[in-house]
């Protein structure tokens, strides 16, 4: 269950997810997900099938083949992992494809082939999701306390949507025809339960209007730093932490940020500007299975001068895992 105070008004949502897992033999196993969200403010979202829900769906559906516990193939619709931080990609987002994973706790690869599905931005680039097919490698090393991962996601197709292609035909418009990204990360056991983190992305994209740059491959980088941590078979575990966000306009188009509030990142992209902001955590394990969080984005600041910084938003939400 959340409630959130953002940019655009309250909301009161909520979520149930049903997981399923199938064992077919001793190196196969088939997992399914299916979720509604629900939105208790809004009945108009009423997707049918449950009352006051935005939507019925199946978000993950996918076979793992790991003939050793140091190879896997993974084929269907299941999460990636890209930055340390899952400001730029959640994991939780969907991706549609194969990838294929080799390594061990102290270092590793892995790469596919597919559709980042939750990918907002793409929806109005390329006209079906049959056209904005990518591939995506990364790799990750532990030395002692240090984990360091990096990652490259490239797109195959160009934008291809008439709004896209009619702009890009305008003699004033210079501009890539389709958008890579890349990026680099690293977190820290500094012990004494304290954890430092952070992420350095860039988008490959340039574009120009007469002359004048308005993007010249957009970065988007995080720092953040964690106090313990929860564990909801523990009752009475507990996190905080503190992160600071600085992302240039359109930075994060390719991405499907793992923040609880996301509404800076929107307002950047849909006013035109960069946006740094904070954003506080705290969670506690009340009971077991069941954990309570609050968060709060505040002091943002819009880049471009003249432009309404965004406004602070806050939320909290419970978690029963049952």
């Amino acid at each position: 269950m959340h409630f959130q105070h953002v940019n655009w008004g309250d909301q009161y949502t909520g979520r149930i997810r049903s997981n399923a897992k199938a064992q077919v033999n001793d190196h196969i196993f088939v997992e399914g997900r299916l979720g509604h969200e629900m939105d208790f403010k809004d009945s108009s979202k009423d997707s049918g099938l449950v009352p006051n829900s935005t939507g019925v769906s199946m978000d993950r559906l996918h076979a793992v083949w790991m003939p050793t516990d140091k190879f896997s193939v993974d084929l269907g619709r299941t999460g990636v992992e890209l930055d340390q931080s899952g400001v730029f990609w959640d994991e939780d987002a969907i991706f549609d494809g194969v990838v294929v994973s080799a390594g061990s706790e102290k270092a590793g690869v892995s790469a596919g082939y597919g559709r980042f599905k939750s990918v907002e931005f793409l929806d109005a680039q390329y006209k079906d999701q049959a056209s904005r097919e990518a591939w995506f490698g990364r790799g990750y090393a532990t030395v002692g306390a240090l984990d360091v991962s990096a990652f490259y996601v490239g797109y195959l197709q160009n934008h291809n949507t008439d709004a896209a292609k009619n702009f890009l035909a305008q003699p004033e418009v210079k501009a890539d025809k389709k958008a890579d990204v890349w990026g680099f990360g690293a977190s820290v056991d500094l012990g004494h339960n304290l954890k430092l983190d952070g992420d350095y992305v860039q988008t490959l994209y340039k574009m120009s209007y007469n002359g004048k740059k308005l993007l010249n491959n957009p970065t988007m980088w995080t720092l953040g730093l964690t106090y313990g941590e929860v564990d909801t078979d523990m009752p009475g575990s507990y996190s905080f932490g503190i992160r600071y966000v600085d992302a240039d306009y359109a930075s994060n188009m390719l991405g499907a940020t793992g923040l609880d509030l996301e509404d800076q990142l929107h307002y950047s992209y849909e006013e035109g500007t960069g946006v740094s902001f904070w954003a506080a955590r705290a969670a506690v394990a009340v009971q077991k299975n069941v954990e309570l969080a609050a968060y709060y984005n505040f002091g943002a600041k819009s880049d471009v001068k003249g432009k309404a910084n965004p406004k602070n938003s806050w939320g909290m939400e419970l978690n029963y895992t049952f």
